[in-house]
C-alpha cells in the first residue's frame, strides 16, 4: 500500500494563525521617558537663560541734583546684559542700601547709577563715628559690623580731677560700623556728646565693650 501524499493530507485543511499579542506599554518606561522630557525642557530654559544673561540694575527715573538724597521713586529697574564693560553698575538687589544715600555728583534720568556717584552714608543729627584702639582681650572676637554693643571707660583716674573734659560714668550704647581684626580698630557709630568724652581712651585702648545683641554677619 501506498502512503498517502503530504499534500492530499493538508488539502482542504484550513491553516491554524496564531494571533499577535496585544500590544502594552511598560510602565517603567514610561516614567523613564517622562523624566527625560522633563530634563530637557529644564536644560533648555536654563541655557536660554545663561545666553541671555539679564539681570536688573538701578536707573535713575529722574534727575537727581548733587546732594539731593535717593528716594525709592528716583530709581527703577532695568534688565540689561551681564557685560557693561567697566562700568560699575549697582545691582536691582541693593536698593534698600542705596534709599536714602546723597548724590556724589548729578545724576541724570534714564541713565544707569553707578557706585562712585553715590556719596557718603549721612550719619543723624547728634550722632558721630568714633574709631576705638581696641585691646586684644578687651571685646568679643565674633564681633561685626551692625552688632549693638555697650562701651565701658576702663581707664584709672590718675591726675587731678580739675579738668573740665566730660565724664562718662556708666555704659554708653554704640553701633558697630566697621571692624579690623588686623589692625584691631573697631569704629562705632554713638552720640557726639559721648563720643567726646571716651575719644581719650578710646585712643589709648581703654575702652570695654560688650556685646549686647548681633545683627552683623
Amino acid at each position: 500500500m501506498l502512503p498517502t501524499p503530504l499534500t492530499d493530507t493538508l488539502r482542504g485543511r484550513v491553516p491554524t494563525r496564531i494571533a499577535p499579542r496585544p500590544w502594552r506599554p511598560r510602565t517603567s518606561l514610561l516614567v523613564v521617558g517622562l523624566v527625560l522630557v522633563l530634563a530637557s525642557v529644564v536644560s533648555v530654559g536654563a541655557l536660554i537663560h545663561s545666553v541671555s544673561g539679564e539681570h536688573g540694575i538701578l536707573v535713575m527715573s529722574q534727575t537727581v541734583q548733587a546732594g539731593q538724597v535717593i528716594t525709592a521713586g528716583d530709581l527703577e529697574v532695568v534688565n540689561v546684559s551681564e557685560d557693561m564693560g567697566d562700568l560699575t553698575v549697582i545691582d536691582s538687589s541693593e536698593e534698600d542700601a542705596v534709599v536714602g544715600r546723597p548724590a556724589a555728583t548729578t545724576l541724570y534720568g534714564g541713565t544707569p547709577l553707578v557706585v562712585a556717584e553715590l556719596g557718603p552714608v549721612a550719619l543723624p543729627t547728634g550722632e558721630s563715628v568714633m574709631a576705638v584702639n581696641a585691646k586684644l582681650g578687651s571685646y568679643p572676637p565674633s564681633i561685626a559690623a551692625g552688632d549693638e554693643v555697650e562701651v565701658i571707660d576702663d581707664q584709672t583716674a590718675s591726675t587731678s580731677t580739675s579738668s573740665a573734659a566730660p565724664v562718662v560714668t556708666g555704659p554708653v550704647s554704640a553701633a558697630v560700623v566697621a571692624v579690623d581684626h588686623e589692625d584691631g580698630v573697631i569704629s562705632l557709630q554713638l552720640p557726639s556728646d559721648q563720643a567726646t568724652a571716651l575719644a581719650p581712651a578710646a585712643a589709648s585702648g581703654n575702652l570695654v565693650l560688650l556685646l549686647v545683641s548681633g545683627g552683623g554677619s
